[in-house]
């Protein structure tokens, strides 16, 4: 997995990043970063930090909105992060020769780790592990990924929950700011995919 960022940094200022690509493919490019909310920032600022993105100069606006980028999913809000990490996979076809990422800060921004990897088509399906575990969070985004096609047809996604104690994994999906659910989940789980059952998922549980 080539780095684009050698090491993390915070940034105030827009940064491009560049990087090249040998071969003609899909790929995965990664962004994990940190942002404050305004309570975080000091007691007496205003605002959030925010951080959007630019991929060869494509933005990543909000679903049916019109060139808002804050906010969107595929950016980075420290009034939903609460200076929790969260990654951004922007999956794209890259044609040989050189890229540009484009971070740009509102106030600053946490930049944990930038990196590229190359996806494998087989089948007309592209396979994503992932084999990352979230731990202690409450609600927070976690990942979202953009797909930079318009010829995904279907999404297939596999999760493994446990069950701690008194409380249990909670895993929710959107997709273009949808809530997913299913049709079998009980009321308290209905905007939960995944959700781990008292008890029974002490030793975890694959869902699909």
């Amino acid at each position: 997995m080539p780095n684009i960022l050698t090491q993390s940094k915070v940034i105030i200022t827009p940064e491009n990043l560049s990087f090249h690509i040998d071969k003609t493919a899909w790929y995965a490019v990664n962004i994990t970063a940190r942002l404050k909310s305004e309570k975080q920032r000091g007691e007496k600022e205003t605002d959030d930090e925010e951080l959007t993105i630019e991929l060869d100069y494509t933005t990543f606006p909000k679903p049916n909105a019109d060139n808002n980028l804050k906010d969107a999913p595929a950016a980075f809000s420290g009034g939903s992060q609460h200076n929790q990490e969260k990654t951004i996979r922007i999956i794209v076809v890259l044609g040989l020769g050189k890229h540009t990422l484009t971070l740009s800060p509102q106030y600053q921004a946490e930049v944990i780790s930038v990196w590229y990897e190359p996806l494998i088509l087989a089948n007309n399906k592209i396979s994503l592990k992932l084999n990352e575990t979230s731990k202690n969070r409450s609600e927070q985004p976690w990942m979202t990924f953009a797909l930079v096609s318009p010829h995904f047809t279907q999404v297939t996604i596999k999760a493994k929950v446990w069950w701690h104690f008194f409380n249990g994994d909670d895993v929710q999906i959107r997709i273009n700011s949808v809530i997913i659910s299913h049709a079998t989940n009980i009321r308290r789980h209905k905007h939960w995919l995944f959700h781990a059952r008292a008890i029974l998922d002490i030793f975890g549980r694959e869902q699909v």
